[in-house]
């Protein structure tokens, strides 16, 4: 709205989309205000591990709008609140049809340039728009520059990124929620002045006004609630906050913090296990899974060495061939990919015949450790996604006779 590309919130959505035929007054009826407000008054669902999260569906839609319109209508649109992830990628798509470019080169040249946001992955939904409300990767130092922004309403040095009275627009509650949450435009909103960005798993933006302060959580979190992060700001974080201004330097304290912040990030390895004879045996072979669990369909595994084992695996739907590495010294080993960013393995062998594997796509916030029973038969795998709190079992064989 700063350039003008959309005159007001008040537009009814379906106008951006001409080649979508509706006749259904309560659709027409809604407008950006309820994108935004995540209250379109639509059926929506996003369940987590389910075929039925509409998610799906909008993202590998030939025509996401279509889809999301036809949706059945519960409500007039701005009555009820609905977390709609489906909307936010029609604001996505709205934003190209008025700019002319992709939401991501949008952002990139007016928001992420001027902030020096230069590392990040923003994935496209299969019509080539790119996904709104999700698939957005940032460092955590770059997190904290977009909170870093509002927090100063929208200057940055100079330079006017956002308008003042959007932030404030944007800030503030427009829907009353349970529990002593309210939503505003695309940001969760407390009566306290305080408000976040929230993701899946534990990544929280939170910008706190009356402390001057913003905080960032990169994590993967089973069953993150907003106690969990209450718990931590109220404890720890505010109350570490005891100065109304600029502390002088402390070379000590930031030495010291500098150390911890090393130990962490650099674990000690652990003197790797003696290979069993099942290690040399599997060496080498293509197995199959039957299940195609979490991503694999093919994988084949290399223990040549004692403290690192090589995984070669096809991942994905879009069947990417991944060659990775495995820590066997208690290190994860950090690959690669071309579709879905760095992913991390570590593993060791817990008995003569059961290897046990963590992986980690660092761009998201799912772990999953799996246990690999190997027999004549094949493989029997469990696999434990910790973030989402669920087992799934599956089964490899032999790709062909080896």
């Amino acid at each position: 709205m700063r350039d003008e590309l959309i005159d007001s919130l008040n537009i009814p959505v379906y106008t951006y989309f001409p080649d979508v035929q509706l006749d259904n007054e309560t659709r027409k009826a809604i407008t950006i205000y309820h994108l935004l407000t995540m209250s379109s008054g639509l059926e929506w669902s996003e369940p987590l591990r389910s075929g039925l999260n509409d998610n799906w569906y909008i993202f590998d839609s030939d025509n996401p709008a279509e889809y999301f319109l036809s949706r059945p209508t519960v409500t007039v649109p701005g009555r009820l609140f609905n977390y709609n992830t489906g909307g936010s990628h029609l604001l996505s798509m709205i934003v190209q049809e008025e700019a002319g470019e992709s939401m991501a080169d949008l952002v990139e040249r007016e928001l992420f340039t001027p902030l020096g946001i230069t590392r990040y992955e923003w994935i496209e939904d299969t019509s080539g728009h790119t996904m709104g409300g999700t698939g957005l990767a940032l460092a955590p130092a770059d997190m904290l520059r977009f909170g870093q922004l509002y927090l100063q309403y929208g200057l940055w040095g100079t330079d006017v990124v956002l308008t003042t009275d959007w932030v404030r627009e944007s800030t503030r509650s427009h829907m009353e929620l349970a529990g002593g949450v309210n939503y505003g435009y695309q940001w969760w909103v407390r009566p306290n002045g305080v408000y976040n960005a929230l993701g899946w798993g534990g990544q929280q933006i939170i910008v706190i006004p009356k402390q001057d302060m913003v905080v960032v959580f990169t994590a993967g979190i089973r069953d993150a609630s907003w106690n969990t992060y209450d718990d931590l700001l109220e404890t720890y974080i505010i109350p570490s906050a005891v100065s109304n201004s600029t502390l002088p330097p402390d070379p000590s304290g930031t030495a010291q913090l500098k150390e911890q912040l090393l130990a962490v990030a650099d674990e000690e390895p652990v003197t790797p296990s003696i290979l069993p004879s099942t290690a040399h045996k599997v060496s080498g072979k293509t197995y199959v899974d039957l299940n195609g669990t979490h991503g694999w369909s093919t994988f084949t595994f290399d223990f040549s060495r004692s403290d690192e084992a090589d995984l070669e695996f096809v991942y994905g739907e879009k069947s990417e061939e991944i060659a990775a590495r495995i820590g066997l010294d208690g290190i994860y080993r950090v690959s690669p990919t071309e579709q879905y960013g760095p992913v991390a393995f570590k593993g060791h062998w817990k008995n003569e015949n059961t290897f046990e594997l963590t992986q980690q796509f660092l761009m998201e916030a799912e772990r999953i450790e799996m246990e690999l029973t190997f027999s004549d038969d094949g493989i029997k795998r469990v696999s434990r996604f910790i973030v989402g709190n669920h087992t799934e079992e599956s089964d490899a064989v032999l790709l062909f006779e080896q």
